[in-house]
C-alpha cells in the first residue's frame, strides 16, 4: 500500500497485512500449514473492517474472499 492512497492507514492498523506480503510468504513457503494463510485472510478482513467500515464494500470483499478461502480448504480436505 502507498501512503498516498490512505495517508491515516498505519495510525489506525497496528498489523498490517496486504496480498503483496502473503504472496512473499507463499514465495518463500512461509505458510507451513493452512491455518497460517487462514490467520493472514482473517486480519486482512479486520483490518478491511477496522480501516473501512463494516459495511464498506471493501470490507465486504475481504469477507468474502475469506469464506471462499475457508470454503475450499475446507473441501481439499
Amino acid at each position: 500500500m502507498r501512503k498516498n492512497d490512505a495517508p491515516d492507514y498505519f495510525e489506525i492498523i497496528k498489523e498490517p497485512i496486504d496480498f503483496s506480503v502473503m504472496r512473499g510468504k507463499a514465495k518463500r513457503k512461509e505458510y507451513i500449514s493452512t491455518d497460517g494463510f487462514l490467520k493472514d485472510m482473517m486480519l486482512l478482513r479486520k483490518n478491511a473492517e477496522l480501516y473501512n467500515g463494516i459495511p464498506h464494500e471493501i470490507a465486504q470483499i475481504a469477507r468474502d474472499l475469506e469464506k471462499i478461502a475457508v470454503d475450499m480448504i475446507a473441501n481439499a480436505r
